[in-house]
């Protein structure tokens, strides 16, 4: 498969964001967070076409979904920014999203149509940037690429910092995103305002209590420690609550730890473990607004596993995030909804989404 790379630009935020919002102060969370940026690439077919944008071609395509891009930057203007790493803050002076333009020469059939064939690392071919490229003062905190099959077919990747945004903020602007392309179309003119919220937390700063199904089986030939991690969306758990479309860094770690002989870990084990670790985690989310210092320490707790990630052969890590109650398959820009979504290939070890 060949990607041809058509054109890059920077594409900054229809209205200039104003000084008394250029300094987006980082939470703990954001710096506890990994340094990457998470990829979620939609793919949508070519004869998906509705009336007001028959006959749409990749140019045209490329040039509405700029502009909307443009208009939804208005209020997500934390993603026009760049993170400043001294300072543990985004600078948003409005240096402009990466946007890539590219064509590839095979069907969109061709990459995903037989799922149990598919080749992972050739969708991070349809990436508009490596996922390791973060936290330098020249990296963008959103990407996108456009890339169109020999079919006319499409895939939007969409790629955001972990530094400042979790899946559910990124499920919230490519839904947002969505909106504005489709009041583009409409010809409505709109009203830009700014609701990207700066949480008052202090230092402060996903999914259900449902245990992975994947079915463990790890044997060695010695006692191994054995840690699973699952993340745990905090919006609409905290006291008092806060919107489940809020946006930022808002999620933290459950962890259950076990140990792998000869005879490997008994899955109920783990269920029972990982449970309780996730019924903990729900009653810590009830008392962090209230806790102050010591909800601090239980937020950076809830993150030192990653130190052991560190430290090969002491330890075999499994981290889950559930993604699929986000409504990425509802995100249509105007030529219908995606037929499949997915990330790429993670550099995570025993990472499953």
């Amino acid at each position: 498969m060949k990607v041809e790379l058509l054109s890059r630009e920077l594409i900054k935020p229809c209205t200039s964001t104003p000084p008394s919002l250029r300094d987006y102060p980082l939470s703990l969370v954001d710096e506890l967070s990994p340094t990457m940026n998470t990829p979620t690439i939609l793919y949508y077919p070519g004869e998906v076409q509705s009336s007001d944008t028959k006959g749409a071609t990749s140019n045209s395509r490329c040039k509405h979904l700029k502009e909307s891009l443009s208009n939804a930057l208005a209020k997500f203007y934390p993603f026009a920014g760049r993170y400043m790493k001294g300072s543990y803050m985004i600078d948003c002076s409005d240096q402009g999203a990466y946007f890539v333009d590219a064509k590839v020469d095979v069907r969109l059939h061709d990459l995903i149509g037989k799922p149990k064939n598919l080749k992972v690392d050739l969708l991070n071919c349809l990436l508009p940037s490596p996922i390791g490229a973060a936290d330098e003062v020249t990296d963008p905190l959103l990407a996108v690429q456009v890339s169109t099959f020999s079919c006319g077919g499409y895939a939007i990747a969409v790629m955001t910092s972990h530094r400042v945004a979790d899946m559910s903020t990124t499920s919230t602007f490519i839904k947002d995103w969505a909106i504005h392309a489709n009041i583009l179309l409409e010809g409505v003119q709109e009203d830009h305002f700014r609701t990207f919220t700066c949480l008052e937390l202090g230092s402060f700063f996903s999914r259900e209590e449902n245990v992975p199904s994947s079915l463990w089986n790890f044997k060695g030939n010695m006692t191994r420690g054995f840690l699973i991690a699952q993340t745990l969306n905090i919006r609409e758990r905290l006291n008092p609550p806060l919107p489940k479309d809020q946006c930022g860094n808002l999620y933290l770690f459950t962890t259950a730890q076990s140990y792998a002989g000869e005879k490997g870990v008994e899955l109920h084990t783990l269920v029972e473990q990982l449970s309780g670790s996730v019924r903990r985690g729900l009653e810590s989310c009830k008392m962090l607004l209230s806790l102050k210092d010591e909800g601090q320490k239980i937020v950076a707790q809830a993150f030192s596993f990653t130190n052991t990630l560190r430290e090969p052969g002491t330890l075999i890590a499994g981290i889950f995030s559930d993604w699929s109650r986000f409504p990425f398959y509802e995100a249509d820009f105007g030529w219908g909804k995606p037929i499949w979504v997915s990330t790429a290939n993670l550099p995570i070890r025993n990472g499953t989404i």
